[in-house]
């Protein structure tokens, strides 16, 4: 009887340490609501201008990008280093509110 008792105790024993080590997800990541976001991410979140020539510019810029990272180039991470590659002629100003900024090798419209 005690050469039964034993591994069924130490099996008990490894189960509960094991269940007790696995990692907890967050009640957040449970849930699929809506991401929260830190406030500097949520302020680069983009904007989708609904002015046709805040678009064309959006469209033409990063057009420019791809052109530059595909000839072997690393692609622009500041609106500075943008200007200073020359990459476009002109960027339209951004309207009240919003700026222009740099993500992930894009030129997205952000809310201020």
């Amino acid at each position: 009887m005690n050469r039964l008792l034993l591994p069924c105790a130490l099996g008990l024993a490894l189960l509960v340490v094991s269940l007790g080590c696995r990692k907890r997800n967050s009640p957040a990541a449970d849930s699929p609501a809506t991401p929260t976001l830190s406030p500097a991410a949520a302020s680069l979140l983009p904007v989708i201008p609904t002015e046709p020539h805040l678009q064309q510019t959006l469209q033409q810029v990063n057009e420019a990008i791809q052109a530059h990272v595909k000839s072997g180039k690393p692609a622009p991470r500041t609106l500075d280093e943008l200007n200073t590659l020359r990459l476009t002629e002109f960027i339209a100003p951004p309207p009240p509110g919003r700026a222009w900024h740099i993500a992930a090798g894009r030129l997205i419209l952000v809310a201020k």
